[in-house]
């Protein structure tokens, strides 16, 4: 008599499936979740790139130096060895590094300067709408925000003045000559020193 608490072994057939095994990675990358991440992280990054070039192009923007003058005769020394002497309230704005293709500043006030010679870097002082171009020279600039006019004159060398950037109206400045911009008009008059209201009191040197 058979013993009923004796259990029946289960036969399994050998031919149903064996359980699917999940390939976690292979469903990932086949399913739309993926994508979805990828597209994401793909969009991070390339916001991460971009916000970091414009800190990077700002960063290189500001690295720039402004010195406001305190008091009369402020003596200013600039990437290249040129000197600047600033009187009471002048502004100057240069970079910490000139560029490889100019020496350039802007300038508000009255100063002196003294450029160091360099035939293949030209300097450039901007002032308002005028634009000073020098290689090696000495002058004094008189150009108060608040005045129709900005006063340049030559003690040695040689300098070109031009209304912006349109060197089509250029004009040359030769020492012991002082020129008058009209900032209305964008005029340029060229008189020998002294003849323009210039004095050599004028000259901060």
């Amino acid at each position: 008599m058979p013993n009923n608490n004796e259990q029946n072994p289960i036969h399994q057939d050998s031919d149903a499936n064996p359980p699917e095994k999940t390939n976690a990675l292979g469903n990932f990358l086949a399913g739309p979740k993926f994508f979805g991440s990828f597209y994401k992280m793909a969009a991070l990054i390339s916001i991460a790139l971009i916000v970091g070039y414009g800190i990077n192009h700002i960063n290189r923007k500001s690295a720039s130096i402004t010195v406001i003058a305190q008091t009369g005769k402020e003596r200013v020394v600039l990437p290249d060895g040129s000197v600047a002497t600033l009187n009471t309230g002048a502004e100057i704005n240069y970079p910490k590094k000139f560029s490889s293709s100019a020496r350039l500043v802007s300038f508000s006030g009255e100063g002196f300067f003294q450029i160091r010679e360099d035939t293949l870097l030209p300097f450039i002082l901007r002032a308002d709408k005028l634009s000073l171009r020098v290689l090696g020279t000495s002058f004094n600039i008189r150009a108060e925000r608040n005045s129709p006019e900005i006063e340049v004159t030559v003690k040695s060398g040689k300098i070109a003045m031009y209304p912006g950037s349109d060197r089509k109206k250029e004009k040359s400045v030769f020492a012991n000559e002082s020129a008058v911009f009209d900032k209305a008009t964008g005029e340029i008059r060229i008189s020998l020193y002294g003849k323009q209201g210039s004095t050599p009191s004028s000259i901060v040197r």
